[in-house]
């Protein structure tokens, strides 16, 4: 049997690009869970649940455990264009986190970030207070918390934000994925692959 190396060399390519493609595909305007299942309720901003004093400690310990200097490179998706005909605006970007626990129930996340076809680099914060979120899931090596906040839009019409964080430390490195979902459907979402 003889292996044609052109025809072999494209496979291996092929396979190493649509294994990078992540299982669940990312669909524009895809309705959040949380909106599918409460309908209208969803709208609705009552206070974050309250975490029982365990959970409060895995939280602080998986804090401690994220604490520190990460980089590494992530995959952005931006959703563009109407309902009717989405837009999914893919962009590839260096990461730079800093993580740290700025109380005993607070994360703080710093993130420079920096896009090959962009000469500047963009910051952002975020900080997760346990007061604030709402926790799906929650162990000593992730969390998948939830945020939702109202922001003013254009024309200075409120628009629901809820913000999906997963973190997971994999193998010695951070998995880190933030969802954005405005009035219920899906606006954009990062995926970072970090390490120390």
């Amino acid at each position: 049997m003889t292996i044609d190396l052109p025809m072999f060399r494209t496979l291996v390519i092929l396979l190493t690009v649509t294994s990078a493609v992540p299982a669940s595909a990312v669909t524009c305007y895809a309705e959040s869970e949380r909106y599918t299942r409460d309908g209208t309720a969803y709208f609705d901003m009552g206070a974050a649940p309250r975490i029982p004093p365990a959970q409060q400690r895995v939280f602080s310990g998986l804090a401690e455990r994220l604490e520190g200097e990460w980089q590494g490179q992530g995959d952005a998706l931006y959703c563009k264009g109407s309902q009717s005909a989405p837009r999914a605006d893919s962009r590839r970007f260096e990461s730079s986190l800093t993580v740290r626990k700025t109380g005993e129930m607070v994360i703080r996340i710093d993130e420079q970030r920096g896009y090959s076809d962009e000469a500047s680099s963009r910051v952002t914060h975020v900080t997760l207070a346990i007061a604030d979120i709402e926790l799906l899931e929650l162990d000593a090596e992730h969390m998948i918390a939830i945020e939702k906040y109202r922001r003013l839009g254009m024309n200075d019409v409120s628009n629901l934000w809820e913000v999906v964080h997963e973190l997971r430390l994999v193998a010695g490195g951070l998995q880190y994925t933030t969802t954005r979902y405005v009035n219920g459907l899906l606006s954009s979402r990062d995926q970072r692959r970090l390490q120390r």
